[in-house]
């Protein structure tokens, strides 16, 4: 069977789309809670090499039917206090793996774990289009600078109904 060659378009997104995998089955987190969010984003993220926690950082955590993650996907590095978010960069590589749901995290690096109007605005987005793409959000959780237990769930909140 002949080896299928891509154009320079279809190379460029190949390229585009990259999803950090969990090495091993028996690593993965489960994600019902905010406090696991919280270790997988400092065992994970925050200790990735392009992570700067002077900048917020947006990342996709990406789990499969029992809530277990499978990857994570780095959405956006922003500035001081903003990042840019969208829809289709969040969803993006939950599609192209088959998740079964997405957890959203970001950090402030002010420390203050409050959500700003574009958080809340954000969130109700990813709401919308977790339904039309039928793969859950489960929650958006904000993380403070440097203290393991310093976060706020979208979810616990009330902002994003429990599943």
């Amino acid at each position: 069977m002949p080896v299928k060659s891509f154009n320079a378009e279809q190379e460029f997104f190949l390229q585009q789309i990259k999803v950090v995998r969990m090495g091993e089955p028996d690593a993965s987190h489960e994600m019902f809670l905010p406090k696991q969010a919280l270790a997988y984003w400092f065992d994970n993220v925050a200790t990735a090499p392009w992570f700067d926690r002077e900048k917020e950082c947006i990342v996709s955590i990406l789990c499969n039917t029992k809530h277990k993650t499978t990857g994570f996907n780095l959405v956006s590095i922003g500035s001081l206090n903003e990042s840019v978010c969208h829809p289709r960069e969040v969803f993006r590589p939950a599609v192209a793996v088959s998740a079964f749901a997405i957890l959203l995290m970001h950090n402030h690096p002010s420390g203050n774990t409050a959500p700003s109007t574009g958080d809340e605005a954000i969130t109700k987005l990813l709401l919308q289009a977790s339904g039309i793409l039928n793969i859950r959000l489960l929650d958006h959780v904000i993380v403070g600078r440097g203290r393991r237990d310093r976060c706020f769930s979208f979810r616990e909140s009330g902002l994003i109904p429990s599943q």
